[in-house]
């Protein structure tokens, strides 16, 4: 596209095909210019820090942990409040997380940013597995 452009430049110098070679140059550059800026805030987006809270009834208990957007996934979830069982030999059970049917609605809704904290249903028998984040 350069190489045209010069070749326009050097035999067409005053005339319609430069002009609109200048003009099509400035066009794309701002509409690239758009694009880099459009870019840069979905990349924004998918930084953002979301909050993992547990919910027992009624009361929401705040973990203290964040994930980003763009890493808030079920695998991600389960392999960071598995890092907090309080029995390291057992496999913990969060009943929420593997049986819910609308568990990946609510990721999704977060990773399309509907969505700024991840509530996981817990019972109390549940809650003792996590006593290090919910104390």
């Amino acid at each position: 596209m350069t190489l045209v452009g010069l070749g326009f430049r050097y035999y067409d110098k005053d005339g319609f095909i430069w002009k609109l070679y200048l003009d099509i140059g400035a066009a794309s550059t701002v509409a690239l210019a758009v694009l880099a800026y459009l870019g840069y805030l979905e990349y924004i987006e998918s930084e953002d820090p979301i909050g993992i809270y547990f919910q027992i009834d009624e009361e929401e208990i705040d973990t203290g942990l964040t994930v980003l957007r763009k890493n808030c996934t079920r695998g991600e979830v389960l392999g960071i409040i598995g890092m907090f069982n309080s029995d390291p030999n057992k496999r913990f059970v969060v009943e929420d997380l593997q049986k819910n049917k609308n568990i990946l609605k609510t990721f999704d809704a977060i990773q399309t940013g509907k969505s700024t904290k991840l509530i996981i249903k817990i019972k109390d028998d549940e809650k003792e597995q996590f006593s290090t984040l919910t104390s």
